[in-house]
């Protein structure tokens, strides 16, 4: 089975909004990251903050006792978990292949990117978030699944001016070394 994408906007749209709604002047920098590999992991989204252990502290208790958690466990769609590194680097969560200036500056980047597109949800939708109010996961699929299909469109279309183009621009159209993990017909994902 493959990817069900609507649920990390799903998750994105109501449990991380609503966490940073509540929480933002304490969070130095955060992020989300999605995957899906036919490996035991599977389809993962992940909400990663760097702030203090105090905020770190409320998130699994804010996280179980969300709406969104509960329809989707009751679904038996979710299987939420919530792991805490005390690290104090900055770089602890990311890539260690990377060198360590990368490691440290790419939070900066990527929360803003991951920023760009919680904003972007909330720029595409044609109605407002589905209130909490008994309705079936499926209507919850369906909302999200639309947006998603709205947040490809932009990513298809929009993706190689606004976020290639302007990225190769900042480092001055040096030309990069493209390592693609997969070539699908005449497409290659990066």
């Amino acid at each position: 089975m493959g990817p069900c994408w609507w649920i990390d906007l799903f998750l994105l749209d109501t449990v991380v909004r609503d966490f940073l709604s509540r929480n933002r002047t304490t969070i130095n920098l955060w992020r989300f990251h999605r995957r899906f590999n036919t490996d035991e992991a599977g389809h993962q989204f992940s909400f990663i903050l760097y702030t203090t252990r105090e905020v770190s502290e409320t998130i699994e208790s804010f996280v179980s006792g969300h709406e969104a958690i509960a329809v989707l466990q009751q679904a038996k769609l979710l299987r939420a978990r919530v792991q805490r590194n005390d690290g104090s680097e900055i770089e602890a969560t990311c890539d260690k292949s990377w060198p360590l200036s990368l490691q440290q500056a790419w939070p900066y980047y990527i929360m803003g990117v991951s920023q760009m597109v919680l904003d972007l949800v909330d720029r595409l939708r044609t109605f407002p978030r589905p209130a909490f109010n008994g309705l079936s996961v499926k209507n919850y699929e369906d909302y999200y699944t639309n947006l998603m299909a709205e947040l490809t469109n932009v990513w298809k279309n929009w993706g190689s001016h606004a976020f290639f183009h302007h990225m190769n621009a900042i480092f001055g159209y040096e030309r990069l070394i493209a390592r693609p993990r997969e070539f699908s017909a005449f497409l290659g994902s990066f």
